[in-house]
């Protein structure tokens, strides 16, 4: 999209993903859920995309 600008959406998500990955173990040891957890990974991956795409993505935005 047009109005997206690349060069702020990209370091948002390597962001959010370095920052998920670096906290990993502070998460298993406060919460006990580790993304070694193939259901809390599978859960990560399927929330961050669907957050980044959703919110770019029109069609799927506007249930179309």
């Amino acid at each position: 999209r047009k109005d997206v600008d690349a060069d702020i959406l990209i370091p948002l998500m390597m962001g959010s993903l370095i920052h998920t990955m670096r906290m990993d173990d502070m998460r298993a040891k406060i919460f006990g859920q580790s993304l070694n957890d193939p259901k809390l990974l599978d859960a990560t991956i399927k929330t961050f995309v669907t957050t980044f795409t959703d919110g770019l993505l029109t069609a799927e935005r506007d249930g179309k």
